[in-house]
């Protein structure tokens, strides 16, 4: 295996040879699938000192691949460049996360819309999780869930697919909004919104009751759900999960909040509601 100061030495080449991120980050990949947990731990330490690569579509803008705490233990791998990755981990959805999340979790748990992992690694950090679904269609951020996963030591707890749900399998465009700041990664969605600008990404994608089934889930204990504002159009491919579940934690953006009758008719109650996410229990 590749010693970690040769590899570091070969990072450090890269960055000053590539400007394409997404270049980088499929090096960290390919490593992180080979490095053992000790070394992963002590490469990501040396991330924060050592690597920083230039954006491509940006001149001068220095994007950084660190890692960071969160006030309740887990580390977690964030691009620093990204506005994004760092209010994710640190400031969003905080009441989510202790108020819903934390004290419900349990047994089965998959998270659609993962994105790099926040919700994810707390399960499997909780203790109280034996298996976990994490599904993320953007590339670029599957990388990071995949190095988080690792990094927290929840390979063996944790399936990856790496694609977004809807009601039909095949390929779609996914777009990402772009901002002054750059590209917006986490709220990339199947569908466009607004009048901003977008780049378009070719994801595959397959309607989640076809996926749990392929991975014989029965049951799941608590199933969180965040794919802006595709809930509407990827409903009827989520029927017969939602049928097994019993916690569900989702986002509804807009026109979406009208999935609350058909949540209604497949037995769920509205337990509580913070911004546009809410939390509803299954009663039968």
């Amino acid at each position: 295996m590749l010693g970690f100061t040769s590899f570091t030495s070969m990072l450090d080449r890269v960055a000053e040879t590539y400007s394409d991120t997404i270049r980088l980050l499929k090096l960290l990949y390919t490593y992180f699938t080979n490095i053992a947990s000790a070394d992963l731990l002590k490469l990501t330490q040396h991330l924060i000192q050592e690597s920083t690569i230039r954006h491509g579509s940006v001149k001068g803008y220095k994007h950084k691949i660190s890692i960071i705490r969160h006030k309740h233990g887990p580390l977690f791998i964030v691009r620093v460049g990204t506005y994004s990755d760092l209010y994710n981990i640190a400031r969003e959805e905080q009441y989510e996360l202790e108020r819903w999340f934390l004290p419900l979790v349990q047994g089965t748990f998959i998270d659609v819309g993962a994105y790099i992992g926040k919700y994810t690694v707390f399960a499997c950090r909780s203790g109280k999780v034996d298996r976990l679904i994490a599904i993320e269609p953007i590339p670029l951020n599957f990388v990071v869930l995949r190095a988080n996963v690792k990094l927290n030591l929840c390979e063996e707890k944790a399936i990856l697919i790496n694609r977004a749900v809807d009601s039909v399998s095949g390929s779609k465009y996914i777009y990402v909004p772009v901002t002054m700041h750059g590209a917006s990664l986490s709220r990339a969605s199947l569908t466009k919104y607004g009048s901003e600008r977008y780049i378009k990404l070719r994801v595959q994608v397959e309607p989640l009751d076809m996926i749990i089934q392929r991975l014989g889930v029965e049951y799941i204990n608590f199933l969180k759900i965040d794919i802006e504002g595709y809930v509407l159009k990827a409903l009827p491919g989520l029927v017969e999960t939602l049928k097994r579940t019993k916690y569900l934690m989702i986002e509804l953006l807009g026109r979406e909040i009208s999935a609350h009758r058909t949540l209604k008719q497949l037995g769920f109650k509205l337990l509580d509601r913070h911004g546009h996410n809410y939390l509803y229990i299954k009663e039968t």
